[in-house]
């Protein structure tokens, strides 16, 4: 069908009951816009009926590629890189340069381009952090969250103001765009901050178009899924804000910066704009994944000799921040939980929400001093539902569950996705 306007002809069949059908005639015509194709047209049998009916044409694409797109986007950008191979670029500067100093690690951004090509975005910054305080302004309960947010990054040292604000053509500087993004349900926190490095003018790069994003060293989730119910005694921890324990070097800090400030929201304008920076790797670069489980996986590895099993599992059965595994006995679990708090306490990252099916392990978790995951007094110790990457986990039946209340409720609406 060319571009011009076409118009055709076609009939219908209505049912009316279980046998008679009628023939209704619907003339259309087909334009095609920045959208696709897209056809309109008007009963025929109604001759008063001024209103057009408008319908977008789309590829009919199969089950498997809409399945492969949706879990691209759930991915947290996690996925198998194409063009990796075995002398990655990013792992080769990851080998290069990571540093254990004042018992974290320090890590560098693996830039696949010069620096100097990533251009200064402040503009574009200070234009979305503006849409993001009227946000704030309109909901002081976000704003109250946000800025403990930022706060508490200050106070553990995660952030810092930047002192000299003044022009550097010399110095690699990007600002992060970010937003707040609420969940309901998680146990830390109903409210997060999102950092957004995709952010760039026109016709400029970003921080992301200018890193190797780095191979996927997370295991295969299916696996962990499965070895974790093949065990009699399963466990869940995760690392306390995983990223936010490796550090960032020096060089590449002003490469982290974002915007901020302390006016009051019931102020109309913005009366100051402070500049931070982070001290640590962050959740939105498109690097992060990759430095984590490197830095986990460079970690463990000193520890291989002297306790084999338990790296084994770190190894085999953590992804990202998430260690999902199991064992037979609670011997064998308790043990293996220990060293691997040990372990990953010598990195500067603490193991939290310690959770398993077994009630007797939580409570010596609990007598060593563990973060145990919180449980609801009016339940018995154990019948907490947690998730278990993305899935619900009862703990006391030791059953993954599909909860399908929100999607029942949801498809009752009728609402077209």
């Amino acid at each position: 069908m060319s571009s011009e306007n076409a118009s055709c002809l076609y009939t219908k069949k209505v049912a009316e009951g279980h046998d008679n059908c009628t023939a209704v005639q619907l003339s259309t015509f087909c334009r095609e816009t920045e959208f696709g194709w897209v056809a309109g047209g008007r009963l025929h049998e109604n001759k008063n009926n001024n209103n057009l009916s408008c319908y977008l044409l789309k590829d009919d694409n199969s089950v498997e590629d809409t399945l492969k797109l949706f879990f691209e986007l759930e991915s947290l950008g996690i996925k198998d890189d194409p063009y990796y191979h075995e002398d990655d670029q990013a792992m080769n500067i990851f080998k290069e340069t990571i540093q254990f100093n004042n018992e974290r690690y320090v890590v560098e951004l693996p830039f696949r381009k010069n620096w100097k090509e990533l251009s200064d975005n402040f503009s574009v910054a200070k234009q979305r952090f503006q849409n993001l305080w009227r946000r704030l302004q309109r909901d002081e309960i976000l704003y109250s969250q946000y800025q403990e947010t930022i706060q508490d990054y200050s106070y553990q040292g995660i952030i810092e103001k930047v002192k000299n604000t003044e022009a550097n053509i010399h110095k690699l500087i990007y600002y992060l765009h970010h937003q707040a993004i609420k969940k309901e349900g998680r146990v830390t926190t109903s409210t997060r901050i999102v950092f957004d490095a995709a952010s760039h003018q026109t016709n400029e790069l970003s921080l992301n178009d200018c890193l190797w994003p780095g191979p996927n060293l997370n295991p295969n989730l299916l696996d962990v899924l499965i070895y974790f119910k093949l065990n009699r005694i399963a466990i869940s921890s995760d690392i306390r804000q995983a990223f936010l324990q490796i550090c960032l070097a020096d060089k590449h800090k002003d490469a982290v910066r974002f915007l901020w400030t302390e006016s009051n929201p019931s102020e109309k304008k913005i009366t100051s704009l402070q500049i931070y920076r982070f001290n640590r790797i962050i959740f939105g670069v498109i690097a992060s994944p990759f430095l984590l489980a490197a830095t986990v996986k460079h970690h463990i590895e000193k520890y291989r000799k002297s306790h084999p099993i338990t790296v084994r599992h770190l190894d085999s059965f953590m992804y990202v921040d998430d260690w999902i595994t199991g064992q037979d006995t609670q011997e064998e679990e308790l043990l293996i939980s220990l060293h691997a708090e040990n372990i990953m306490k010598e990195a500067g990252m603490e193991m939290r929400k310690w959770i398993s099916n077994d009630t007797t392990l939580m409570s010596q978790w609990a007598a060593k001093g563990f973060d145990t995951y919180p449980v609801d007094t009016s339940v018995s110790l154990g019948s907490n539902k947690t998730k278990v990457l993305g899935l619900a986990w009862q703990t006391l039946d030791d059953c993954l569950t599909l909860d399908t209340k929100g999607l029942l409720e949801f498809i009752s609406t009728k609402k077209n996705t």
